[in-house]
């Protein structure tokens, strides 16, 4: 079965739908089976995602942290992986710090000594950029976005990572669109 999303950049090259006729199903997702509860609403709220399951899993925490600058960020994101590895006690494999820079996710890279995919082990925290990691879950997400003008589709496909907790690090204004904050 081929459950594709036609909003996909992928169907502006070219890739076509397969047909009924060739033997395939055309199905729609109305449940969020991926997330839990808690960032399924956020997906909902934001980006007229699916609704959770009843009775789904309860996240972990949702959470905003505000940062003004790259530098602001970086502290933030230090502070938040000490809470998800030592408060919580999550192995680090389990935990993946998205931007949406390359810059930034260098920088993060040099300071933390998280790893990029394809270096990953059991030991080490995994950073990318948002447009690697889309399709890929993880239990525990922290969502770096210092650009407030960053794109509805790529927060999308980086929240809908987080399987039980999100944190999403950058400016009020993002908070803000994705409801994670009063006078949204």
């Amino acid at each position: 079965m081929l459950l594709p999303n036609t909003d996909q950049a992928i169907f502006e090259r070219g890739f076509s739908v397969p047909d009924a006729a060739d033997g395939w199903t055309r199905s729609e997702i109305t449940v969020n089976l991926r997330n839990s509860a808690q960032i399924a609403s956020v997906l909902r709220r934001s980006f007229d995602g699916p609704p959770a399951t009843v009775g789904g899993p309860e996240s972990e925490s949702v959470k905003w942290i505000e940062a003004i600058d790259g530098d602001s960020a970086a502290t933030a994101v230090g502070d938040a992986i000490d809470i998800i590895l030592d408060d919580r006690d999550h192995a680090p494999e389990s935990i993946l710090v998205a931007t949406t820079s390359s810059q930034l996710r260098d920088q993060l890279i040099a300071d933390y000594a998280f790893s990029r995919w394809e270096e990953r082990d059991q030991t080490k925290i995994v950073c990318e950029n948002i447009h690697r990691m889309k399709g890929l879950e993880f239990d525990h997400l922290v969502l770096v976005v210092p650009d407030p003008d960053v794109q509805e589709e790529l927060l999308y496909v980086g929240i809908s990572c987080a399987i039980l907790s999100l944190t999403v690090i950058g400016q009020r204004t993002t908070a803000k669109r994705l409801h994670l904050t009063s006078g949204s």
